[in-house]
């Protein structure tokens, strides 16, 4: 909702406008994620009668249902930083254009679609392209990023989140570059953390009913 309210009526810098367009991504994603919190937290507090199983077991699914989703939008939405990013380098090495060449309404844009194609390749002829779009390459050319099926969106990011986690990430190959290393050791730790609270939770249900 801020976003759609504040961000159209932006005429500022483009690099300033992406700026705050990041910033309010992010932050929309902390009171969700608070607010399972505080709605798990409460669930462990003692009830007059017995949680069934069933309903734990899916507060569980829910809970790796969720950080699945959110991992794949972050995952989506860092592809399109990594693609801006190597417009911006494509720009301060070739032609000299700006960032705010990138703002939708500004048609000097087009004059520029050469110099990023050739400097930005997501199928390059080698196999050493000029820019190295690391984990973010299968988004960029499945061609989801430019798509306009919302639908189609969710679900591969989703999808993509549900793969990574349940593997932690052991299959992803980052580029040399730090916030995407930083971004798949925390798939793999928030992996780990969902597979250690679920056999826990296991052992701790088969030793009452031991006892």
């Amino acid at each position: 909702v801020a976003i759609l309210i504040f961000f159209p009526k932006m005429r500022v810098s483009g690099s300033f406008g992406k700026r705050i367009m990041n910033f309010l991504v992010m932050v929309q994603y902390v009171p969700r994620v608070l607010r399972i919190y505080l709605s798990c937290k409460k669930a462990r507090k003692p009830f007059k009668g017995q949680i069934p199983l069933w309903l734990k077991g899916l507060l569980n699914l829910f809970l790796y249902i969720l950080a699945s989703h959110v991992l794949g939008a972050f995952w989506y939405f860092f592809a399109a930083q990594q693609m801006i990013s190597c417009w911006e380098h494509a720009c301060l090495y070739g032609n000299g254009c700006g960032a705010i060449t990138f703002n939708c309404h500004d048609h000097q844009t087009l004059k520029n679609i050469a110099v990023l194609n050739d400097f930005c390749p997501i199928n390059p002829p080698d196999t050493t392209p000029p820019f190295n779009f690391g984990i973010y390459l299968n988004v960029l050319q499945s061609g989801a990023l430019w798509s306009t099926d919302y639908p189609l969106k969710f679900l591969n990011s989703f999808c993509w989140g549900l793969r990574n986690l349940s593997s932690l990430a052991s299959n992803l190959q980052p580029s040399f570059y730090t916030w995407e290393i930083a971004f798949v050791a925390f798939i793999s730790i928030i992996g780990l953390i969902l597979f250690v609270r679920m056999v826990y939770k296991k052992f701790s249900v088969s030793l009452k009913l031991l006892i």
